[in-house]
C-alpha cells in the first residue's frame, strides 16, 4: 500500500519525538510488539499506522504530553481521512 501524501505529518512527528527523546527503534518496536522493519516503514512514510490503538502505543512509550499526543492523533486523523475531510470533522 502506497502511502498517501497527508501521512508525511504523521512520520514527521513521530521520526521527532523518537530523535528528541533518543529512543531506541528496537526498544519502541519490542513495546508495540512489531518487527523493526514494520516500524520503520511507519516512521519513513511507507507505510500508514494501522489503528488508533497502535497510534497510542507510541504515545505511551514515548511519554508524549497532553499537546503532542492531541498532535500526533490529529496526524493520525488526517493521514485516515486526508485534509480537507479532516478539518471538515474536527474543525
Amino acid at each position: 500500500m502506497k502511502m498517501k501524501k497527508e501521512c508525511t505529518h504523521f512520520s514527521a512527528l513521530m521520526m521527532h519525538y523518537i530523535s528528541t527523546r533518543n529512543v531506541r527503534i528496537a526498544d519502541l518496536a519490542a513495546y508495540c510488539h512489531y518487527d523493526r522493519a514494520t516500524l520503520y516503514q511507519i516512521i519513513r512514510g511507507k507505510r500508514a499506522p494501522v489503528d488508533q490503538a497502535q497510534v497510542k502505543q507510541f504515545v505511551i512509550y514515548l511519554k508524549l504530553n497532553l499537546a503532542q499526543q492531541e498532535e500526533l492523533f490529529g496526524a493520525y486523523y488526517e493521514c485516515l481521512y486526508g485534509p480537507q475531510a479532516y478539518r471538515t470533522i474536527f474543525g
